[in-house]
């Protein structure tokens, strides 16, 4: 794990900072799931990360260059009869690493874990993205209040009930 931690960190020399919030903001997904292009492209702009600027078919250009880039860098698989990417699970790994010891405050990503503990809340304030994806949740707690959050993964949560208001959304 170690050495494709360091591959990661060279990559990282020569990433600007958008090209580096795109790359992690495919460690959201699950590791050899899927990832629509189209999808992808649509949520890095909604984020505005791939400087973004006002005209969308330039914004939507720019992310696709990035893909192009992280592609290039083997840090995504393409599938391009699907039109869809994959990070590989050591990637993945090594990507959820780096965010846990360079400064990946604002991010919180959980995996195929039950949710046997109560959430703690206040870890969740300052997040901007959460992915609790196959999780066996059932709900959120509550009590959650996470006013930066613009990303929210609850995909594969199989017990999930609707939503109920929450502080969250309000």
């Amino acid at each position: 794990m170690k050495g494709i931690y360091i591959f990661l960190k060279c990559c990282f020399d020569f990433f600007d900072d958008s090209e580096k919030k795109c790359f992690f903001y495919t460690a959201l997904y699950l590791e050899d799931s899927d990832i629509q292009k189209d999808n992808l492209l649509d949520n890095w702009a909604a984020e505005e990360l791939p400087n973004t600027i006002d005209d969308a078919e330039e914004t939507r250009a720019n992310g696709r260059e990035v893909l192009h880039y992280l592609k290039m860098h083997s840090l995504l698989e393409e599938n391009e009869p699907q039109q869809c990417f994959r990070i590989h699970k050591l990637i993945h790994l090594a990507a959820l690493y780096s965010l846990s010891t360079d400064g990946g405050q604002g991010i919180l990503v959980k995996f195929g874990e039950a949710l046997d503990k109560p959430v703690d809340v206040e870890c969740w304030k300052n997040k901007r993205w959460i992915s609790l994806v196959d999780r066996k949740m059932s709900a959120l707690p509550a009590k959650l209040i996470c006013p930066k959050l613009s990303t929210l993964f609850l995909q594969k949560n199989p017990n999930w009930n609707l939503f109920q208001k929450h502080s969250l959304f309000i």
